[in-house]
């Protein structure tokens, strides 16, 4: 804080108002090397599974399985609404480099990843071995929702963004991405421990089956 406080003060730009994105990238460190353990985990699990019978859904996964058409119909609404708010900002001029560029290739390049890791959830194979089928259309429902409201979020703090350097009131950025920041956090870590809680676990499908010589 201090060297972004001397920074602030001897040139022209500004550090400081990134503060809350780098103390919340702190704050989500240790749950992202959570997340990136799994994998390994997961990858040790299904190499020791020697199971020669599994079950399956015979059940397709859709989209609007997990999601109102409502909801995802706000998400696209909303980005379409992001890149023209710019539009408008911008006079209508779109070429390379202005700020509705930027952004149009921020948000395209934001919603594929979502998108790709919804269709991986949806149609990938899952990466506990021995989850059980509710377990993991619960994992699936809240992250589909948790990517979505993201994505909402994302283009409305955006616009309110463009509309404080608009309207010169860049000392609320700071209070504004704060808020944006905890909102994020509230979305997708708060519906996960909302959801997914411990004792709707079926944790009777990690048990050793006996009867298996």
């Amino acid at each position: 804080m201090f060297a972004a406080g001397l920074w602030d003060y001897s040139s022209d730009g500004r550090v400081s108002d990134l503060l809350p994105f780098f103390y919340f990238m702190v704050q989500v460190a240790p749950l992202m090397l959570v997340e990136l353990s799994e994998f390994a985990y997961f990858k040790l699990m299904r190499k020791a599974d020697s199971r020669t019978r599994r079950k399956a859904e015979l059940h397709p996964r859709r989209l609007f399985d997990f999601i109102s058409p409502t909801i995802f119909g706000t998400a696209i609404f909303m980005n379409i609404a992001c890149i023209f708010y710019y539009l408008y900002i911008d006079q209508f001029q779109f070429h390379w480099g202005n700020d509705t560029f930027v952004i149009s290739i921020a948000l395209i390049a934001m919603n594929a990843l979502f998108a790709g890791i919804i269709y991986w959830n949806l149609s990938g194979k899952k990466m506990d071995p021995y989850q059980s089928s509710k377990d993991r259309i619960r994992q699936i429902e809240n992250t589909v929702k948790s990517l979505v409201f993201v994505s909402i979020g994302a283009s409305i703090f955006i616009m309110v963004t463009a509309g404080i350097n608009e309207f010169n009131l860049d000392h609320l950025e700071p209070s504004i991405m704060s808020l944006y920041l905890q909102l994020i956090a509230l979305v997708s870590v708060g519906t996960r421990l909302r959801t997914l809680r411990i004792e709707n676990i079926d944790f009777d499908v990690y048990k050793e089956d006996v009867s298996v010589p």
